[in-house]
């Protein structure tokens, strides 16, 4: 299964040579394709690293839920698990559900040498692409129609702690996203049809993935609601 917050690596691109309109994808794709054949095939779960800022997001998120809940006088819900309506091999699990329509991120930004740390958006600095894509991944799975970015230092005084920003649901960018998903998931069926996977793993991917693919055909046809 392909989630949202690896959605960056799957659309990961290098920068554009001379003459080339779109620049390759990069190494990070054909590692994330590598290990998502290696799970479906093992049926096991490969360790990624957890790098000591990973770890201590982690701990941090529960401070981060309570200093959201206070400073916007709203409840946050357990994220659960989203998975999309039609690619049900592509899923997202937030950090919160809020109300009916919102979800939540929380980050925990606190390395320099970071592309974005807390400081910097403290500062103005724009979120990372990287987030935005897994945010906008969030909101494909989920149909919610917005989503609050948290970044959260609490070792930080007490007005620069936390940093919000809303999110609204971009379906340009959602169908950017579910189609290279879905190509993705189409690649990974063909490797692995090289590889001979057998007992029926390859059957149920191809057979999945061309529904997919087919609901995405049709959903061209249907106007797309307004965010």
């Amino acid at each position: 299964c392909v989630t949202s917050s690896h959605v960056w690596e799957v659309m990961a691109r290098n920068k554009p040579k001379k003459g080339q309109e779109v620049g390759e994808f990069a190494a990070a794709r054909g590692n994330y394709m590598k290990r998502k054949i290696w799970e479906a095939m093992t049926g096991l779960t490969s360790e990624g690293y957890v790098s000591p800022y990973m770890e201590a997001g982690l701990d941090n998120e529960p401070l981060a839920r309570a200093a959201y809940e206070m400073a916007t006088d709203t409840e946050v819900l357990s994220g659960g698990l989203f998975v999309h309506d039609t690619i049900s091999r592509w899923m997202a699990s937030p950090d919160g559900r809020i109300g009916e329509s919102g979800l939540l991120e929380i980050k925990y930004l606190t390395g320099f040498t970071t592309e974005a740390n807390h400081l910097d958006l403290l500062t103005g600095s724009d979120i990372p692409e990287e987030y935005i894509l897994q945010i906008q991944g969030q909101l494909s799975c989920s149909g919610r129609e917005w989503a609050d970015f948290c970044s959260f230092d609490g070792r930080m005084p007490p007005k620069q702690r936390l940093f919000i920003k809303r999110i609204s649901r971009d379906d340009k960018k959602i169908a950017e996203i579910e189609d290279a998903v879905l190509k993705f998931l189409e690649e990974m069926v063909a490797k692995i049809s090289r590889l001979n996977g057998g007992d029926g793993l390859l059957e149920k991917l191809e057979s999945s993935v061309t529904m997919a693919r087919q609901s995405a055909v049709v959903g061209q046809d249907e106007p797309v609601s307004a965010a």
